[in-house]
């Protein structure tokens, strides 16, 4: 993906002392809050927290409504791909503002408002960017651009507590999506040093978003349905672990839960494989849907050969109980600097050299804030129509 959007207020070093000094008033603000209860506005680099750290045990206190009280809502809809193809949307990075800062009556609209669209089936919350972050006692950082910049407390000034999130999630799940979370991005620190690390990271996950019962929870009593993996830098170690140990946890709490990646399209992918000691490799039955990158690479979208040669390398992981295929693509010709988009028009054949393979589950949008901004109708309804 393009990675932290610039409008956010996070993650830029021109902004060091703006954030510095955003993350004093936080600290003062909640000198006196109980944990995660909250904080003032924040601005720096807002970083995650949740069930366990490097090295401890995961955290098994109450979840809630952020402050440890209240019942988890696992009540999540059916997978809306299981049956046939579907559109996937990431949201939560704002691209479209990012590349207008001026515009701001057209960047990126609420979840909410995103769920209301009929053709999205999946959204995916852009991004989780760091997982076992020194600077926040070892706990993961989350980014949402302007959506959300509120520290869930002092402790953790850089987990975001995100209230309007939770309340859409609901909305979301009223009308049938999925909404996931995703990991890494082409932005951030993160990744594993060990296995153990990783299997510690994976309650992390579960309790602070998911079905777990951790005490600091973002979203609230609200769960999403799963994860994706962007990883996009890093290294390798540990995602066969962590796939595998959610997978339990998600297997042990019922039906419903997703865990999905999000790979580039140059087969193997050079963190996720498949190749020796990657997760798609060792673990491969765990996902349930591969995102594929086809755009900014020469095997984007828009290449024809190239295209239809490596999504036939990536259909090849869907025999047996492999993920299914779903193909990415930038929404707008600014949502790929470096390539890959597909003129509506074109989307049709697109779709056609792909549908008969089984693999196949539907289209990727980068992102939903370009989306919306496409034209009428917009490039979403275009492939849901060609999905048709």
């Amino acid at each position: 993906m393009n990675g932290v959007d610039p409008v956010s207020q996070r993650g830029f070093s021109s902004m060091e002392m703006t954030r510095a000094y955003r993350l004093i008033l936080v600290l003062i603000a909640c000198a006196s809050c109980s944990s995660g209860g909250g904080g003032g506005r924040g601005g720096g680099d807002d970083e995650g927290a949740g069930g366990d750290t490097a090295g401890g045990e995961p955290d098994s206190g109450p979840a809630g409504d952020g402050d440890g009280s209240g019942p988890v809502d696992q009540t999540l809809p059916p997978d809306p791909l299981a049956a046939g193809h579907g559109i996937v949307g990431y949201w939560g990075q704002n691209g479209y503002g990012g590349a207008n800062p001026a515009d701001m009556s057209r960047w990126e609209p609420s979840l909410g408002e995103i769920c209301a669209t009929p053709y999205y089936d999946i959204i995916v919350l852009a991004f989780m960017t760091s997982f076992v972050s020194d600077r926040n006692g070892g706990m993961p950082e989350t980014n949402f651009s302007f959506h959300c910049e509120t520290p869930i407390d002092a402790d953790h000034p850089f987990l975001l507590r995100c209230p309007e999130i939770e309340a859409d999630i609901a909305t979301c799940h009223a009308a049938g999506k999925k909404v996931l979370i995703s990991l890494g991005g082409a932005s951030g620190a993160y990744g594993f040093s060990d296995d153990v690390q990783a299997e510690q990271f994976a309650h992390t996950v579960w309790d602070m978003f998911l079905g777990g019962s951790g005490t600091l929870r973002p979203f609230g009593a609200r769960s999403l349905d799963g994860v994706d993996l962007d990883i996009e830098g890093g290294g390798t170690n540990g995602y066969s672990a962590f796939v595998r140990r959610l997978r339990r946890l998600m297997d042990g709490a019922g039906d419903g839960w997703l865990i999905t990646a999000a790979p580039q399209c140059p087969y193997p992918d050079a963190y996720l494989g498949p190749a020796p000691g990657t997760a798609l490799r060792d673990a491969a039955s765990a996902f349930d849907y591969l995102f594929v990158q086809f755009y900014n690479n020469f095997c984007n979208g828009a290449s024809r050969a190239p295209f239809q040669d490596a999504f036939g390398r990536w259909s090849r992981l869907s025999t047996g109980s492999g993920p299914r295929i779903v193909v990415g693509l930038p929404a707008a010709p600014a949502a790929a600097p470096a390539g890959g988009y597909v003129e509506p028009d074109k989307l049709p054949s697109l779709i056609n050299a792909v549908d008969g393979n089984a693999s196949f589950a539907g289209v990727m949008l980068w992102d939903v804030s370009f989306d919306r901004q496409s034209g009428d109708p917009a490039y979403g309804a275009v492939a849901e129509q060609a999905l048709r």
